[in-house]
């Protein structure tokens, strides 16, 4: 199994770096998937830095949870409830999501690595497998143009929630413009996905195919079939089972 102790291997000299984040509800669903993240050392734990987001202390939450103080996390004065609705009947939570990119941008959590990655807690992912296909895009240069992936190529709305990535030259036209958007986007019935496609699709920003095995998505399950987690996805959605989500985990890192 993976472990605590076991260190993530260190990025490539020259290669993509990357922040990862997670707004995590303090309810026993969510905090029984993340005890599983922090257990197992993985997700946004193997990225170059990363930001826990919730509106109590995750720390005191899970403080019997083996390497649960090594984790960053940000502590937000809001309530995380959001309503649901709209032609997906999906959480309506972009206002709730602005506020924490507003907030990302003032500890400026964007400029700290070339590649800002925001995660679903129900998402099993692999960093070391993001890394390959950013550096496929090219040079520095061309990464850090102001871009963001298609996590579904394939999909009609390319940016799905479960894994978001964004370049920093695109989170700090994003940080420029963030009012620009909200005022001229209409995202009354969707949720942060899709109104951050549309905030992107305003400013004119494109968004890139990734060249490899990104996400995996799986429609109207609670599980994904854990066949496929040997695939050589970087990530897979949905787990909403702890022991899934570690299942599959394991299968990804070929440790089962």
């Amino acid at each position: 199994r993976v472990r605590p102790d076991r260190p993530a291997p260190p990025p490539r000299p020259g290669g993509p770096t990357l922040f990862c984040w997670m707004l995590v509800k303090p309810d026993p669903h969510e905090l029984s998937l993340m005890r599983m993240h922090v257990c197992m050392n993985t997700s946004l734990f193997r990225c170059d830095t990363h930001a826990l987001y919730s509106n109590t202390s995750l720390h005191a939450l899970l403080q019997d949870t083996p390497g649960i103080e090594r984790t960053s996390q940000v502590v937000l004065r809001t309530s995380l409830e959001t309503p649901y609705g709209g032609p997906w009947r999906t959480s309506l939570n972009t206002p709730l999501f602005v506020s924490v990119w507003k907030d990302i941008f003032a500890r400026q959590f964007h400029l700290q690595s070339e590649w800002t990655v925001k995660l679903d807690a129900d998402t099993a992912f692999l960093p070391e497998r993001l890394r390959p296909i950013l550096h496929k895009i090219g040079n520095p240069t061309k990464r850090n143009a102001k871009h963001y992936m298609a996590s579904c190529p394939w999909c009609g709305i390319k940016l799905i929630g479960p894994i978001e990535i964004f370049s920093r030259e695109l989170m700090k036209m994003f940080e420029e413009s963030v009012g620009k958007c909200e005022a001229g986007v209409d995202y009354h019935d969707v949720s942060e996905d899709v109104f951050l496609e549309r905030c992107f699709q305003l400013l004119k920003a494109p968004v890139i195919k990734p060249r490899g095995k990104l996400l995996f998505p799986a429609w109207g399950v609670k599980n994904h079939d854990i066949v496929n987690c040997t695939d050589g996805w970087a990530a897979m959605h949905p787990f909403k089972s702890p022991d899934k989500l570690v299942a599959c985990t394991e299968r990804m890192y070929a440790l089962a």
